[in-house]
């Protein structure tokens, strides 16, 4: 490919090259717009002076070397995918363009399709985990770690007859930094030896090369195994001439990405387990660049700010268990993980069957947009659904519909337990797990195939909540629900719950009664949800959702200590139509505390301590911009009536504070008790006696958001007197 020339001018040319060994013909060929190429947002500006490079390539097997594939005939067992890189350049020789752009000639049926990248390339179907811990010195990183993915505006059906097109893939590895909001691209450790010595000595090395080294071993050792190297970290030892392993995984689109975030299971431990202080994350399925499913055999696990797994050391006695190598002061005080640097080391698994064998089943099961999530009862990383396209034992393009089918059944992976161990521990492990069966060994009602779902784990109610896809034709999948108040009905997706049974009783699998070695999942559709569909703020989703993204939430919430209402959070919200929204927005949440007063005396009183902070024009909204003048703290205590019983407000649909700003229904008994005011800014403390001795009726107190933000810190309420 090249574009542009001494002239300076925008034109993109293709060289095609056609025929066999000996006898080639090249035809150059000006493809525009006509051809049907296209540009995103916009065409580069002519230029020259530029440099261009292929950093992915045409990926096809060749029974003859010799032979070279048509021009342009990409398969569906053989799909092509380019991405041509160009940056920089001028269009007068004196100026330079800086920006980057990204050409993918086998876009619209071969007609080509520029896209502007520049720093991070735009994408989709990107697979992303998050994790929390603490650096050396750095304090607590909060961090979403970001892999691959595929650019370009096309889809396969979207390409001529006869032709396969694979979309650019990505196999880049990012970092969101949630502190500083910013994107950084992660540095790969992995310090790759080779040598042809029994014996090397790296006492010279520093600590962290150390603890990053890896040789090639024998088939059992294909990746780095702590046998291979000397207990006190001073040497390696190699049976055989060393090779470089993988530092990353291929290119992947659609792939699973999971934190695991405890050592063991939960379920049954003899004692508390605690969370693993660096999180593991582990790479599962996907589409390899070759337009091929990606194998589960194959298993990327990640170790965040860390130079890899822990190394069993008998000077500190460091318990093999494969976890990522960081500090402790007793078992691995010399340690430098986690580090403050966005880096991190790619460990690649070879996950056996539950057998311990490597490449079973799992060498032919491929999981393209497919969901998973931890389970963190049973130390499990559940894949359910997806896309598997095979024929026999040969993978075929996802494209090739010939061969594609959905997942139907649950893969469950067990995490390494060991690197110092057998192929299973160091590997990990995979077992398939059917769906149960009632007592009469009769099939339930299972969800149907799906691809492009969500899937998140309810460590409360401990099971797999599964939401929306798409069925084998394409179709998303939804549901009708009917509603009473209002009478009618309303689309939304799928929602489905998964329970692992292992006890003995209800439900059986694989024809006998279920167990600890004998698992299955229970699975049940939600159908009732309790939105409205009158009230703007609780409408619930009406479409079918797919590709989505999720993440379980536990009904605590994640236990801040602060309640906060921010005024931008409220446009339009409130009970106030119109399109200002600084009248819109008014009376728009608040915070009501429900008495039960068969508790209290007729006559008695309370005190209400509140401890608060009225946000003013001192202080940073959560986008980093200082509040407005409009947009400081104004808020109201009243005392209200409203004679509802605890079933009642137990069962009121949210947002609430849409059904009690009717004034008659019901009634402020106390009128603006206290003004929560003026907006200092800083933490205060305010006394407010509350007379409910003048009226038997008043059971809430409501802390109404007249407008503006405040951050609620603590509410305390005190009894006064006798009854």
């Amino acid at each position: 490919q090249a574009t542009g020339d001494v002239g300076s001018n925008g034109d993109t040319y293709e060289l095609d090259i056609q025929g066999s060994a000996g006898s080639y013909t090249a035809v150059w060929r000006m493809l525009s717009t006509e051809d049907g190429m296209t540009c995103y947002p916009e065409c580069p500006d002519p230029r020259r002076g530029h440099g261009m490079t292929e950093v992915s390539y045409v990926k096809t097997a060749f029974d003859d070397q010799d032979d070279f594939p048509d021009s342009g005939q990409c398969t569906a067992s053989d799909p092509c995918s380019y991405a041509i890189f160009m940056e920089g350049g001028t269009s007068d020789g004196s100026s330079r363009f800086s920006d980057r752009w990204m050409f993918d000639p086998t876009a619209h049926g071969g007609a080509g399709h520029w896209q502007r990248v520049d720093d991070f390339p735009p994408r989709k179907l990107a697979s992303m985990a998050s994790l929390s811990f603490e650096s050396l010195g750095g304090g607590t990183k909060n961090w979403a770690v970001l892999y691959g993915g595929e650019s370009g505006l096309d889809t396969p059906e979207q390409v001529q007859e006869g032709k396969y097109m694979v979309p650019p893939t990505f196999g880049d590895t990012m970092i969101f930094d949630f502190e500083s909001n910013t994107w950084n691209r992660m540095k790969i450790l992995g310090m790759g030896i080779k040598d042809t010595d029994t014996s090397l000595d790296v006492s010279s090395f520093s600590e962290l090369e150390k603890r990053q080294l890896y040789t090639i071993g024998g088939v059992s050792s294909k990746f780095y195994r702590a046998a291979e190297i000397d207990s006190t970290l001073q040497s390696i030892t190699t049976t055989e001439e060393s090779t470089i392993a993988d530092l990353a995984p291929p290119p992947l689109s659609g792939a699973i990405f999971v934190s695991r975030t405890f050592p063991s299971a939960l379920r049954n431990a003899a004692g508390t387990v605690s969370p693993l202080a660096l999180p593991e994350l582990y790479l599962i399925g996907g589409r390899l660049k070759t337009g091929n499913p990606n194998s589960l055999k194959d298993v990327w696990k990640l170790c965040v700010a860390s130079p890899g797994e822990r190394i069993p050391i008998t000077r500190t006695n460091i318990t093999d268990d494969a976890s990522c190598d960081h500090y402790e002061d007793t078992t691995n005080e010399d340690s430098p993980a986690p580090l403050t640097e966005y880096s991190g080391r790619w460990i690649h698994k070879e996950g056996a069957d539950d057998s311990g064998t490597l490449n079973p089943d799992a060498s032919k099961q491929g999981a393209y947009l497919a969901a998973g999530a931890y389970d963190s009862q049973f130390d499990r990383i559940v894949v359910y659904g997806g896309i598997n396209s095979i024929s026999g034992t040969t993978y075929k393009g996802i494209t090739d519909e010939d061969h594609r089918s959905l997942n139907d059944e649950i893969f469950e992976y067990t995490p390494p337990s060991k690197i110092n161990g057998t192929s299973s521990e160091y590997h990990g492990t995979w077992s398939k797990i059917p769906h149960c069966q009632d007592s009469n060994d009769d099939a339930l009602t299972n969800p149907t195939a799906r691809y492009g779902h969500s899937m998140s784990y309810d460590p409360v109610q401990k099971r797999l909540i599964v939401v929306g896809g798409f069925e084998a034709d394409g179709d998303a999948l939804s549901q009708t629900i009917s509603t009473d108040n209002p009478d009618g009905t309303y689309t939304a997706p799928e929602v489905w719950t998964g329970t692992r049974i292992v006890e003995a009783g209800t439900y059986r699998a694989n024809g006998a009664d279920a167990s600890e070695s004998n698992p299955c999942y229970a699975w049940r559709k939600i159908t009732v949800f309790g939105n409205s569909t009158e009230i703007v703020t609780a409408l619930p989703p009406q479409t079918a959702i797919g590709l989505s993204a999720s993440v379980f939430i536990p009904p605590t919430g994640y236990n801040t200590g602060y309640y906060s209402l921010f005024d931008n959070q409220c446009v339009n919200q409130g009970p106030f139509s119109g399109g200002d929204t600084l009248i819109s927005k008014q009376y728009a949440g608040g915070i009501y505390l429900d008495l039960d007063r068969d508790e209290l005396g007729d006559r008695e009183n309370l005190l209400l301590n509140l401890t608060y902070l009225p946000l003013g024009t001192e202080n940073s909204r959560p986008d980093g911009q200082l509040f407005s003048q409009e947009e400081t703290a104004n808020f109201r205590v009243h005392l209200m009536s409203t004679g509802e019983s605890l079933a009642k407000l137990q069962s009121a649909l949210q947002p609430r504070h849409l059904w009690y700003t009717n004034d008659n229904q019901y009634p402020k008994i106390v009128q603006t008790i206290d003004v929560l005011a003026p907006p200092s800014g800083t933490p205060r403390t305010d006394q407010i006696v509350l007379p409910l001795g003048i009226d038997s009726s008043i059971d809430r107190i409501r802390i109404e958001r007249v407008s503006g933000s405040a951050i609620l810190i603590d509410a305390a309420l005190f009894r006064m007197g006798p009854k």
